[in-house]
């Protein structure tokens, strides 16, 4: 566990834990302690600082209390997802920078009906400009291509398009697959073999970074160990990042899947649709066996209703239900929105950029 670069100061008048919290805040946002990792013992880095133990467990607790940090008895203290601002702050926000604009207009004595005027005709520019845009998403399975498209949708109001990696990979041109898209979004881990694919649209691809939110590092952190674990699953790809989040939070058994319906090959909608006695009788069985049950998003969508009645028997007998929900970290939104903003400055046309 490599050392965290915390220093305290004894001049300082701010209390030793509230310097902890502070510094461990600082290297969260920062992204140097990334979602997931774990945090020194209590006793390790309460010796490394040359503090009391309790010092370090009240910075603890803060931490968890602002929602930076997971902490799991008997497994250790965790950084937890950060999380995007809530809807009612976002409000409160834009609210705020309206009126100051309308207030800086006022000094430049616009009357209100030009100041409504303006703003009418911007939003105009604006939304014809953006209806021209959009966006292609690349993973290499479906339930993360879904849970970006999502939030990619509410970050922009632009047209989104999900690819799978390995169907661009097996297409004889697959820079013709995405030539028109005027960005590319794709994870960390597949950025460079997408710019080996379409090294000549390498320009238009961003890179993010995910992580699963915060509520659903807290849920890990909580399913109790040697007991039975499943998942539901699209992909085996998908199964194998569950596997490896379980196992950073010490959780080693193996993971039991169970595949969901292909969406593909049910045009119909999944809850009118009667589904076979001898397949929910086998979904009904791997329900009975597990103690903890993880779900991606949206995966009521893909399950019969008679599937559903299952899942609910599984936690009337106290089975445990995680929702796994996978995002683009903020610090990657926040990128992706000024490589929006700079589109919309100077969109791509027929390939080219506009001057």
């Amino acid at each position: 566990m490599p050392r965290l670069p915390i220093a305290i100061d004894p001049t300082d008048k701010l209390p030793v834990y509230r310097q902890v919290v502070d510094q461990i805040t600082q290297l969260i946002r920062s992204g140097k302690l990334a979602p997931g990792d774990r945090l020194p013992p209590e006793r390790d880095l309460a010796a490394a600082l040359g503090v009391a133990r309790g010092t370090i467990k009240q910075a603890y607790d803060t931490l968890v209390q602002q929602r930076l940090v997971v902490a799991t008895q008997g497994r250790g203290s965790f950084v937890a997802g950060l999380a995007r601002p809530e809807p009612s702050d976002r409000r409160q926000r834009a609210v705020s920078d309206i009126l100051e604009l309308i207030c800086r207009l006022e000094e430049m004595r616009f009357t209100h009906r030009e100041i409504a005027n303006l703003f009418t005709a911007l939003l105009a520019q604006r939304e014809e400009l953006t209806s021209r845009l959009s966006i292609a998403i690349v993973d290499c399975n479906p339930e993360a291509l879904a849970i970006y498209h999502h939030q990619i949708a509410l970050l922009s109001h632009l047209q989104v398009k999900e690819h799978l990696l390995g169907s661009l990979a097996a297409a004889d041109r697959p820079a013709g697959i995405l030539a028109s898209y005027d960005l590319i979004v794709t994870t960390l881990n597949h950025h460079e073999e997408l710019c080996r694919l379409v090294p000549d649209l390498a320009d238009r691809l961003v890179p993010v970074a995910v992580s699963p939110s915060s509520a659903t590092l807290i849920a890990l952190g909580r399913i109790p160990t040697g007991r039975p674990i499943g998942a539901l699953y699209q992909s085996e790809r998908f199964c194998g990042i569950i596997e490896h989040w379980l196992r950073r939070f010490g959780l080693t058994d193996p993971l039991h899947g169970f595949a969901l319906p292909d969406p593909q090959s049910r045009p119909d909608a999944p809850s009118s649709r009667p589904a076979d006695d001898d397949a929910v009788e086998a979904f009904d069985r791997f329900l009975r066996g597990l103690a903890t049950l993880i779900v991606p998003p949206g995966y009521a969508l893909q399950l019969p209703g008679r599937f559903m009645g299952a899942l609910q028997r599984f936690r009337e007998n106290g089975g445990l239900l995680v929702h796994f929900d996978y995002q683009i970290d903020p610090g990657s939104l926040l990128h992706l929105e000024e490589r929006l903003k700079l589109l919309l400055q100077h969109p791509i046309i027929d390939g080219r950029k506009t001057a």
